[in-house]
């Protein structure tokens, strides 16, 4: 496993979850990879890239939050120089406008 790409996948992690937390869609947005697949509680459990890519969709779904916030568990990065992914669980908090 490669430690610096350990640290480059944390970095992205880190920003799209402050990102998040600043409520700025394009720059949580701007993480993500062109084909990223998102899992999610609510139904439908997998979104694909250009749902999970609509800027002007998640900027809705943040702007109805006052305040919001994540916290991670279980993060694992697995990476080496070629390829790397991570997973975990992210428990989200905020008060609804």
């Amino acid at each position: 496993m490669s430690k610096s790409a350990v640290a480059e996948i944390k970095a992205v992690i880190d920003e799209r979850i402050a990102a998040i937390g600043d409520k700025d869609a394009a720059r949580a947005i701007a993480c993500l990879a062109d084909d990223v697949v998102a899992f999610e509680l609510a139904p439908p459990l997998s979104l694909a890239a250009d749902a999970v890519r609509d800027r002007a969709g998640f900027a809705s779904w943040l702007a109805g939050f006052e305040e919001i916030a994540i916290e991670m568990r279980g993060l694992v990065i697995e990476a080496d120089e070629r390829i790397g992914f991570a997973r975990a669980l992210h428990h989200l908090t905020g008060t609804r406008v």
